[in-house]
């Protein structure tokens, strides 16, 4: 059953599905949440409990009433649905005009989400927004490029579902899911689905 505080449409939807692992699951929290509330109108935040038998319902419940002013949507699944099950579960709870999707071990680095939605702002028909890591960099660096040239420049890498947001359109979802119900690839395939609408990236 999902529960949530808010019926304005987001610009960007961050998705975290978890299961039993409420401690990473506070830690990505604490991450990520003061970062999002200056954004409270334009971000939700979905929380998908794949049917934990630890206190990771505590943790929800916690960071609900710890920031009452975000758009928070706690989903537990009656049964554990599998990664790829409750990866859909995620995506059909979204209602953000983009989506990205978090492990609940993915912290989020001081400054992101201001650089993803300045990003979102300035971009037009933007398909994804994927993020690379620079160990060597101390701020971040915007690079724009098309979809060819992300695809021939990163390859597999871009499959890592926690590295890109990508736009969140759903007309052909019920399709993609019944053909690929419990495929590993399931994310990348959302992704690739983006570029029939926009082939720009940043």
């Amino acid at each position: 059953m999902a529960s949530g505080t808010n019926n304005n449409v987001p610009l960007l939807s961050i998705a975290m599905p978890t299961w039993n692992r409420s401690a990473n699951l506070q830690e990505a929290l604490m991450h990520l949440l003061p970062q999002v509330t200056p954004y409270s109108k334009q971000i939700q935040i979905i929380i998908s409990d794949n049917g934990s038998t630890d206190d990771t319902q505590d943790v929800i419940k916690k960071v609900i009433h710890q920031y009452p002013e975000l758009n928070i949507i706690a989903n537990k699944n009656d049964t554990n649905l599998g990664f790829y099950g409750n990866l859909w579960k995620c995506r059909q709870l979204s209602s953000g005009k983009y989506l990205w999707v978090l492990s609940d071990d993915d912290y989020v680095c001081e400054g992101l989400i201001q650089e993803v939605i300045d990003s979102i702002n300035i971009s037009k028909k933007l398909a994804v927004i994927y993020l690379k890591i620079n160990s060597t960099l101390t701020s971040f660096i915007r690079k724009r490029m098309s979809r060819d040239q992300l695809l021939a420049e990163e390859g597999y890498h871009i499959g890592l579902i926690s590295s890109v947001i990508f736009l969140n359109e759903k007309q052909s979802d019920k399709a993609l899911y019944e053909k690929y119900p419990t495929s590993a690839f399931l994310g990348f395939i959302f992704l690739l689905h983006a570029f029939v609408f926009s082939r720009n990236v940043i």
